[in-house]
């Protein structure tokens, strides 16, 4: 359900503020899945290693 009216106490800027703040996250998340895939990749090439979708059981 969507509202076109702000409730009473709530300021605009605080919405404005979260929803770019969650904007960031994601696109922090993002960041970060990438640099965990040149990781992996880099090992990959140079180790040989596969450590991409590895079972906890494998790893012992």
């Amino acid at each position: 359900m969507v509202k076109n009216e702000i409730p009473e106490g709530i300021n605009k800027n605080d919405i404005f503020n979260l929803l770019n703040f969650g904007c960031i996250l994601s696109s922090i998340e993002r960041v970060a899945d990438n640099a965990t895939n040149i990781a992996e990749a880099s090992i990959y090439y140079q180790q040989g290693i596969d450590l991409r979708h590895k079972d906890i059981s494998e790893e012992e």
